[in-house]
């Protein structure tokens, strides 16, 4: 697994779990835990994931083959950095995850938002919480967010 070499200091990724003061007593690293799962985003995983997206091939390069092999038209040469997935997806051998080693929690789930890793072909993985990327074909997905 390749790093990224981003400004980010661990402690920033992951809170250190300070006590601040607040109105009403104080905040704990359990309570920002709680506030998180809300949001539906844990900010340190958020990061992770993003830092995955920014690794896109097609971001340096995207093909011009021709042909099936062409970056999609339907992308105007934009790269997609987050999906939101129109039905549930599982990787297509599940039945052999252990043989594998697919995870248990490889899915996305329907109307859920992933970050994506797109490589120089169009190809679209969203990435998931446990760390797999998970490949979804053209009819599973909208793009809600495009790399700026």
């Amino acid at each position: 697994m390749r790093f990224l070499a981003l400004p980010l200091t661990f402690p920033q990724i992951a809170d250190g779990g300070d006590l601040e003061p607040q109105m009403f007593g104080l905040t704990t690293k359990f309570n920002k835990m709680q506030e998180a799962t809300i949001n539906n985003e844990n900010p340190a995983i958020g990061n992770v994931l993003l830092a995955a997206a920014l690794t896109s091939p097609a971001l340096q390069w995207q093909s011009d083959r021709g042909g099936r092999f062409d970056y999609p038209a339907r992308f105007r040469g934009r790269v997609p950095l987050k999906v939101v997935v129109a039905k549930n997806v599982t990787p297509d051998l599940m039945e052999f995850k252990k043989e594998l080693g697919i995870k248990d929690d490889t899915i996305c789930l329907k109307d859920n938002e992933y970050y994506v890793w797109v490589n120089s072909y169009g190809a679209v993985s969203a990435i998931l919480p446990n760390g797999e990327r998970l490949g979804l074909l053209p009819s599973e997905f909208d793009v809600t967010e495009w790399h700026s």
